[in-house]
């Protein structure tokens, strides 16, 4: 946006394009699931939305309401639209073809390789951490595992099945607790947010190595 200006509008030498735009929504959903934060206009919202909602001067700043790809919308419209996009990418309902990212998990100083970033959570594969921390599936059904460390009460977690596809794996229809507890053996994993949740342990993120730890 080098050289943009709201009024006449001018997109400048480098306009924001509608991809990085998308992006930008995407991103605000992974750090809005993270953190907690509601999706509203006084707690996601543009620079040019700033002054007048929470009566902050911003020196004259309008970005990113003005859309170069789409002139037809106002600023409030805009705004909308963004906050519509990130609601959208936080419950998994988007017409935006998401690509799952690797990450790197790092559980009490041990580090998993088996992570990623999947509707804009991080998953990390339940059989390895399950390994090292000694745990056992003590009842499985189709919503939550219930796990047991010696000396423990069990525990119970919520999980995905997800395939080397990044393809969700839906449970057949009748299927036994021998066949739910071999399919989450092979395809669960489970968020990390609730993984540090049933530790009790702290939960970080760094963005720059694309790193979630626990601990």
């Amino acid at each position: 946006m080098q050289g943009a200006k709201e009024s006449p509008f001018d997109a400048g030498a480098s306009p924001m394009t509608q991809i990085q735009w998308e992006t930008m929504a995407q991103v605000a959903a992974e750090l809005c699931d993270f953190y907690d934060i509601p999706v509203t206009p006084q707690t996601v919202l543009g620079h040019g939305e700033v002054e007048a909602t929470h009566g902050k001067p911003q020196g004259g700043k309008w970005d990113p309401m003005v859309l170069p790809f789409d002139r037809t919308l106002n600023k409030k419209q805009v705004g909308d639209k963004f906050r519509s996009m990130v609601k959208s990418k936080i419950t998994g309902i988007s017409d935006m073809r998401e690509t799952p990212a690797s990450i790197t998990a790092v559980i009490q100083g041990k580090t998993f390789r088996e992570a990623q970033i999947f509707n804009e959570k991080s998953f990390i594969k339940l059989r390895p951490v399950s390994e090292e921390l000694d745990w056992t599936i003590f009842h499985a059904n189709k919503n939550v595992v219930e796990l047991q460390s010696p000396g423990n009460s069990p525990s119970s977690i919520p999980y995905l099945l997800i395939d080397h596809s990044n393809q969700i794996v839906n449970i057949p229809a009748g299927s036994t607790e021998s066949q739910i507890v071999s399919l989450v053996n092979k395809y669960g994993f489970v968020a990390a947010r609730d993984l540090a949740t049933m530790l009790n342990l702290a939960i970080t993120w760094n963005g720059s190595t694309r790193t979630v730890t626990i601990g």
